[in-house]
């Protein structure tokens, strides 16, 4: 089963043009989780720097603070293991 949500970014540091944010959730039977995939069109509207900002600068920041939240949900949301009780 899949399921997906939708956003649009109205706000921002740097200024930027946000197009679409989507993160879509995949049942992982195999894994037993689920599978998010993470999507955004976004776009610094800066002439000539605006590309180089977008590529050099912001996706690789972007995609860093996408994975820390990710992996924060998943360590929040993944059972402990009980140790025995004493």
């Amino acid at each position: 089963m899949e399921y997906a949500t939708e956003y649009v970014v109205e706000r921002s540091w740097p200024p930027s043009r946000h197009a679409l944010g989507r993160m879509t959730f995949t049942e992982a039977e195999a894994e037993g989780g689920t599978q998010v995939r993470w999507t955004t069109r976004a776009e610094i509207p800066l002439p000539l720097l605006g590309t180089l900002l977008t590529r050099r600068l912001a996706r690789p920041i972007t995609t860093r603070t996408f994975r820390n939240i990710l992996d924060t949900a998943n360590t929040a949301l993944t059972p402990r293991p009980r140790g025995p009780r004493a």
